[in-house]
C-alpha cells in the first residue's frame, strides 16, 4: 500500500486539459473532493475529454477495502473489477467495493505496486493472464515453509 497523499490525487472539479501530462505518468489517479474524500478514480483509457472535468470521466464511486483486507483479497478485486487501483480505508464496516462519505482515505493499492513486486516480466500490466503467470512464477520459486 502507497501512503494515499503519496498518490497525488487530483482535485475532482479541475479540468483535464490543465492536467493531461499526469495521465502519461499515471494510468490511473485518485480524485478528492473539497474535503480530502476520495470521489473517484481516473482511468488514462477513460480521458476523452479535454475541457470536461475529471469527475464526469470517473468510472463511478471507487473501488475501497477496509485495512483489515488481505493482499490476496485486494489482488482478486482488481482483476475481477478490471480496475488499475483500490482505496484503502480506515472503515471496518465497509461492504466491498462501496464508499461512504464518513471513511477517509489512507492508502491505494495498485497493479502498477503488485506489478513492481513481481520482477520486470512485461511492460502490459493489462494482461491479466502474463500477470497471473508471473506470480505463479515467483510462488513456485518461493521456499515458503
Amino acid at each position: 500500500m502507497v501512503p494515499f497523499q503519496e498518490s497525488q490525487p487530483l482535485p475532482a472539479d479541475i479540468i483535464l486539459r490543465k492536467v493531461m501530462m499526469r495521465f502519461l505518468k499515471d494510468r490511473a489517479v485518485p480524485l478528492v473532493d473539497d474535503w480530502g474524500g476520495c470521489v473517484g478514480i481516473v482511468h488514462r483509457d477513460d480521458c476523452t475529454k479535454l475541457d470536461a472535468p475529471l469527475l464526469s470521466m470517473s468510472r463511478g464511486p471507487p473501488l475501497c477495502v477496509p485495512t483489515s483486507t488481505t493482499v490476496e483479497h485486494v489482488i482478486d478485486l482488481l482483476l475481477r473489477e478490471k480496475s488499475e487501483m483500490v482505496i484503502v480505508v480506515k472503515s471496518g464496516n465497509m461492504y466491498e467495493g462501496s464508499y461512504a462519505s464518513s471513511s477517509r482515505p489512507l492508502g491505494i493499492f495498485s497493479l502498477t505496486i503488485l506489478w513492481s513486486f513481481t520482477g520486470d516480466y512485461s511492460s502490459d500490466i493489462h494482461d491479466a493472464s502474463s500477470l497471473v503467470t508471473a506470480l505463479e512464477q515467483d510462488t513456485g520459486t518461493c521456499n515458503c515453509g
